[in-house]
């Protein structure tokens, strides 16, 4: 997107939400959220790592606006270590701060329809995350310390430019939905992506070329330290834009139907975060 699209001034309209969302999470008796999505913001002002770090908010939703960097000059991370969700998506993020591990109440990491190229090595350090979705970047590959997500349960690095996957991801026990472009891979190949997530799981765990559908249909034993076998029927599905979405047997991820405050709503612990944002 041309530069004068990220340095333009908020229209008059932008402006009032901005300021009408900043007032409204300060009010008494406010929740855990702070929203200025669609603020037409090209920097994320001073004021709102404020408001995150006093009043200890939760949920950070952020997206659809012109940022290109998370963090502004004079702001910490440390004013967001309250954070469970951080909504980023719909953006013009290039890359992520290094230090993103400190985030280690994250469980929810949105940063879909960025121009992201890479993925900071201290992900790894973000304990609590379960939902991880980087789809339509740049990305290249993965770092290996995805491996050390140890609670993920849902990763969508779809419509990126990765061929291989590390041979970390095995041992994310807690996997249960991967979304990626299959036909495009090289490590795995096409035909155990084909056979869902614990296919690839168990492909990456023994570090060789095997049989993918002997994998999904579970007549091989997996070797210590890998996932448990597929069940029967157990392979994903595919959404309308041909990526295969493994495990859960159908369930895919859709971003229009994301709606955080429902999904808060509903919330009632960290173990059902696995199912927000897939349609049923």
């Amino acid at each position: 997107m041309p530069l004068f699209f990220r340095k333009r001034k908020p229209s008059e309209e932008a402006r009032k939400r901005l300021e009408y969302q900043m007032c409204l999470a300060k009010e008494a008796g406010a929740d855990d959220i702070l929203d200025i999505s669609k603020c037409e913001l090209s920097e994320i002002p001073f004021g709102a790592f404020a408001t995150c770090k006093v009043l200890q908010k939760k949920v950070f939703i952020i997206h659809t606006n012109y940022l290109t960097s998370l963090l502004p000059k004079s702001c910490s991370l440390q004013s967001l270590l309250t954070i469970k969700v951080l909504d980023l998506h719909h953006n013009q993020l290039t890359a992520l701060p290094e230090d993103i591990g400190q985030l280690a109440a994250l469980q929810v990491l949105n940063v879909e329809r960025n121009q992201l190229t890479h993925l900071p090595r201290s992900v790894g350090k973000l304990s609590q995350l379960q939902t991880l979705n980087a789809k339509d970047n740049r990305l290249k590959e993965l770092p290996d310390t995805v491996g050390e997500l140890r609670s993920l349960r849902t990763l969508d690095v779809s419509e990126n430019e990765i061929r291989r996957l590390p041979q970390m991801l095995a041992h994310v026990r807690t996997l249960e939905t991967l979304s990626l472009d299959a036909s495009s891979m090289a490590y795995p190949p096409p035909e155990v992506c084909g056979a869902g997530t614990e296919a690839i799981q168990q492909f990456l765990c023994r570090g060789k070329a095997g049989q993918p559908a002997s994998f999904a249909r579970g007549t091989h034993a997996a070797p210590r330290g890998c996932p448990g076998t597929a069940q029967p029927g157990g392979g994903g599905g595919r959404d309308r834009g041909g990526h295969r979405l493994a495990g859960e047997m159908g369930h895919t991820w859709s971003h229009r139907k994301y709606n955080c405050l429902q999904w808060l709503c509903e919330y009632s612990g960290a173990s059902e975060l696995g199912s927000w944002g897939r349609s049923v």
